[in-house]
């Protein structure tokens, strides 16, 4: 069987559609735009598919996307408080690992550690607030979800976070204690950042005087440049990974989960999270650690404007839709190098 090809580049579909959505929404009635695309799209027709899917969005696109309220933003953006007694059952699944509780304000032992409570989760694990006895101190957990640490691929990526996180030490970096791997699920011991996420504030209403904006831009500047010299791009800047230190207010970047070594780039499927992705991330073209530097400005602005980054132009359909196509681009090309390498 032979190696499969890309049937339609991207950038083919992209200058494609853009081109018809431009003419398209020149003309005056809804008539005249049926009409006008019964006749340039009679031989693709998916092509008139998505260009009917994205016209609207596309005729209201003076209307910004980044006009969006802030309060809308940080309602798409947020993620619903998991509670120790309750929550998806794969995030609860985490909680059924633990062993006993060894003291009666905690929920569970992990290792050397008495779990104190559930104060975050993704897509990959759940994030726990524990104890340290030893040092007494606490510490951030962050344990795989126990379907995915079943996984390799999953396990690979959850190690490499930690040495990713162990590579940068820097007072804006969230810094890594421990990695064990030999637990079932694998876990990493953090530091505790007594405080909140930058969402979490943005959720709360909190609206930031102009001195904050610029404060809190030094400090990303300052994170985002100790983990480039690291060879190391996060890939997913955002509120949520942007932790505010209550007593001093200090920022701290964390969760490395997509992070990439520099070197490794270019082989990367593409990621990240919509509105804090530079164009090149969803257009599947040549990355580098820019990106990052892309995100922080995305945030600063969200901060200082009050409303949402735009990830498009001109909507973020259209965004979602490139994304979509430049990632099953990586996977053919990806593919491609697998049977060429097995037949050479």
């Amino acid at each position: 069987m032979g190696c499969p090809s890309v049937r339609m580049p991207m950038g083919t579909w992209e200058r494609r559609v853009e081109q018809l959505l431009a003419e398209v929404a020149n003309l005056p009635s809804e008539e005249e735009r049926k009409r006008y695309l019964d006749h340039a799209c009679r031989r693709d027709p998916s092509v008139r598919t998505d260009v009917e899917e994205l016209l609207p969005y596309y005729l209201v696109a003076d209307q910004e996307f980044s006009a969006v309220p802030l309060e809308r933003l940080t309602a798409m953006l947020s993620s619903t408080t998991l509670d120790a007694k309750g929550g998806d059952a794969r995030w609860a699944a985490v909680l059924e690992t633990l062993d006993p509780p060894q003291r009666s304000d905690s929920i569970g032992t992990l290792g050397a550690y008495q779990v104190m409570e559930v104060i975050g989760h993704g897509a990959m694990g759940v994030v726990l607030k524990a104890c340290d006895a030893k040092l007494g101190r606490y510490v951030a957990i962050k344990a795989l979800l126990p379907d995915l640490a079943r996984r390799d691929h999953y396990v690979r990526s959850f190690l490499a976070e930690s040495r990713a996180m162990a590579a940068v030490r820097h007072p804006n970096v969230v810094a890594i204690h421990d990695v064990e791997d030999r637990h079932e699920p694998p876990y990493l011991v953090m530091e505790y950042v007594e405080g909140e996420s930058l969402q979490a504030a943005l959720r709360r209403g909190v609206r930031l005087e102009l001195v904050d904006v610029i404060r809190i831009g030094i400090e990303l500047a300052r994170a985002v440049e100790a983990i480039h010299a690291q060879g190391i791009v996060h890939r997913d800047i955002k509120p949520s990974n942007i932790l505010i230190e209550r007593s001093t207010g200090r920022v701290k970047v964390t969760d490395f989960g997509i992070a990439i070594a520099t070197s490794r780039i270019e082989e990367a499927m593409p990621a990240g999270t919509l509105y804090f992705m530079a164009p090149e991330q969803f257009q599947g073209r040549a990355i580098d650690e820019r990106i990052d530097v892309f995100s922080v400005g995305c945030v600063l602005r969200m901060l200082a404007r009050h409303v949402c980054p735009s990830p498009t132009p001109p909507n973020i359909r259209f965004a979602l839709r490139r994304l979509r196509y430049s990632t099953e681009r990586w996977a053919l090309n990806r593919l491609q190098k697998l049977c060429q390498e097995m037949t050479s």
